[in-house]
């Protein structure tokens, strides 16, 4: 039996309260792990403000970090924290496992500074197998190791685990009370989408799904035993299958469960019956990723839908009674100034409670980091960029332009311009100077706003 700390990196700056959420992807894997009969527990640097310098790891046999796995919301800079902390495995000659999308695309200098192994894709297996010791490493598929100062890639781990297979999440490896009210579960992997800006297909492959009965077991254990009142399907793309959503939201007026829920999902895998069975069910809050109102730019992207799909679901989504956030890629590569203009249109036409606007982060992964990705230029990954990429054909000045005229026809609208997240510590306060809560961010949104005034 291994002896295993699991670390939520710190972010640089650390995550704000006002917006933490717990960290469910490495917190299924710490469940799954413990559940195999190994000693866990669980280290969240982030939300205790913790830097290398500061943990003890005498006592433990391996570390698990992950950065960039299923939640990306660790800021390129956090790197340099994370390189630390392997070094000091290295010291205190721990074994020291990594994963994610930052690792797998360039391990050499996390394995530099204390990796042992970096699994490529998903964990689950990799972590049974590794932590069994039965495998010389060369044996062993799916990760990355040095040898003698050589970099060894083993043979691809073709088999995936079945999602049912994990166990419900042990939430008491960390103090729920470090973070918001709105609980998140992960329900699936992967997306069937293959946008052009996301790493998501290349890295968990085929879109897989648990059981219904599963999900709302889940849910069910929140509501009952934790007293939670709202929880966010946190899925790369909740709505993949849309009979299966059906399905999990009659199984939640089957049951009986009364709870607030949202979701991410796809505009092209709605339609309004889907929708109307999803709010009887009580989901109130659903994220579209929009990205354009140019039908050009979203044909780049391979977004596959239209600009009439999205007016269509949107507004059905609004009539309905359901909260929508829409995001924004405003620097895509190829914009025109035209096509700037007419996103900003959209955005005005539909109204969406929550406006969130990013520029491009060339994600490891993707075909735009390979086709417009330069050695020597910045690389950030962090998804919340406010910074036009290098590779927009527009100059910032533009961009500047055009968000300030939005800001103020948003505001004529009764929106509330945001751009520190510590705006969300006092939600009550906000609420009173908002209380529809429309809001244009150029920064992360909070989870769970408005959810339960809707229903």
């Amino acid at each position: 039996m291994a002896n295993i700390l699991f670390i939520n990196p710190p972010n640089k700056p650390f995550t704000d309260e006002a917006i933490a959420i717990e960290p469910v992807d490495s917190l299924v894997l710490a469940s799954y792990v413990e559940h195999l009969g190994h000693k866990v527990n669980f280290l969240d640097m982030d939300r205790r403000k913790l830097c290398a310098k500061d943990i003890e790891l005498s006592s433990y046999s391996h570390v698990v970090l992950l950065f960039d796995y299923h939640i990306p919301l660790h800021t390129s800079e956090a790197q340099d924290e994370i390189l630390s902390i392997l070094t000091l495995c290295k010291e205190k000659n721990v074994f020291a496992i990594l994963g994610g999308k930052i690792p797998q695309h360039s391990p050499e200098e996390f394995l530099d500074s204390g990796a042992s192994i970096v699994v490529v894709g998903e964990m689950e297996l990799a972590l049974k197998e590794i932590l069994a010791m039965e495998k010389k490493r060369e044996e062993m598929k799916g990760i990355i190791y040095k040898d003698k100062g050589k970099l060894i890639r083993t043979e691809e781990r073709e088999e995936k685990i079945s999602l049912d297979e994990l166990v419900q999440i042990n939430r008491n490896l960390v103090s729920m009370d470090e973070y918001i009210d709105t609980r998140t579960i992960l329900t699936s992997r992967g997306c069937f989408n293959t946008c052009s800006f996301c790493p998501v297909p290349v890295f968990w492959g085929k879109w897989r799904a648990r059981s219904v009965s599963r999900v709302v077991d889940e849910i069910e254990s929140l509501v009952r035993d934790w007293g939670q009142k709202k929880i966010l399907f946190l899925d790369d793309n909740a709505v993949v299958n849309r009979f299966r959503m059906r399905e999990i939201s009659k199984e939640i007026l089957k049951r009986k469960i009364k709870v607030y829920l949202g979701c991410l999902g796809t505009i092209s895998s709605l339609d309004r019956e889907t929708l109307l069975c999803m709010y009887k069910a009580g989901f109130r809050w659903i994220h579209f990723g929009v990205e354009s109102g140019d039908q050009s730019i979203l044909d780049e992207m391979r977004k596959g839908v239209t600009i009439e799909q999205i007016r269509k679901i949107i507004l059905e989504s609004k009539k309905i009674g359901f909260r929508v956030r829409a995001s924004f890629i405003y620097d895509f590569p190829n914009i025109t100034e035209e096509g700037v203009e007419k996103t900003n249109a959209l955005i005005q036409e539909l109204e969406p409670q929550e406006i969130r606007i990013h520029f491009l982060t060339l994600k490891v992964g993707t075909s735009l980091y390979e086709h417009y990705h330069r050695e020597g230029e910045s690389d950030s990954q962090y998804i919340h960029n406010n910074q036009p990429n290098v590779c927009s054909t527009l100059s910032k000045d533009i961009f500047v332009e055009k968000l300030t005229q939005l800001s103020k026809n948003l505001e004529k609208k009764g929106y509330q311009i945001l751009s520190d997240v510590k705006e969300f510590r006092d939600v009550k306060k906000l609420k009173e100077r908002n209380p529809e809560l429309k809001l244009l961010t150029f920064c992360p949104l909070r989870y769970g706003l408005g959810w339960e005034d809707e229903k």
